[in-house]
């Protein structure tokens, strides 16, 4: 009887990868096109990734106040974040910043090249294999630029996320 009872857990408790929460609505097409991007070796969208979005979308009014001009995401995965925060700032009609997109895997950084490319806004962006330590880094280098103000928001695949000037 024990063992029926386990069998039944695990047969209702298996995972299957899919994300138990649909995406916002406004970035479903978004996390479609990055699912069908990331390969094996990528990790996809998922209900973190939605919860971080839902929060980019809340907090649009205090983005916006922001105006952040260099955005820095540390293991970016397939760059749903980060592009995500970009269209959010396009409903608001706030200029695109820079974004930074670092990851240690290599194919990550490619399939966040090609998601920016798809979305337009390859221009606006800089996907570098790096760890955290160059990430920083790259934003140090960017911020010292003339025409772009040292505020950075940034995100970590955990969720994280911090704001400052």
């Amino acid at each position: 009887m024990t063992q029926h009872a386990c069998q039944e857990s695990s047969d209702t408790d298996e995972d299957d990868g899919a994300p138990a929460l649909p995406p916002p609505s406004w970035a479903s097409e978004l996390v479609a096109s990055a699912r069908a991007n990331a390969g094996e070796s990528v990790y996809p969208p998922s209900d973190d990734t939605y919860l971080v979005l839902e929060a980019l979308h809340a907090d649009a009014v205090k983005l916006q106040k922001l105006q952040p001009r260099i955005c820095l995401e540390v293991g970016t995965g397939t760059g749903v974040l980060s592009i995500g925060l970009g269209l959010v700032l396009q409903m608001l009609g706030v200029s695109m910043p820079v974004f930074v997109a670092v990851d240690k895997n290599p194919d990550a950084t490619l399939v966040t090249a090609a998601l920016f490319q798809q979305s337009g806004d390859a221009a606006c962006s800089q996907q570098h294999r790096a760890d955290i330590l160059g990430g920083w880094l790259a934003v140090a280098w960017l911020s010292r630029r003339r025409d772009l103000q040292p505020t950075v928001c940034c995100h970590t695949s955990r969720g994280d996320a911090w704001l400052w000037h």
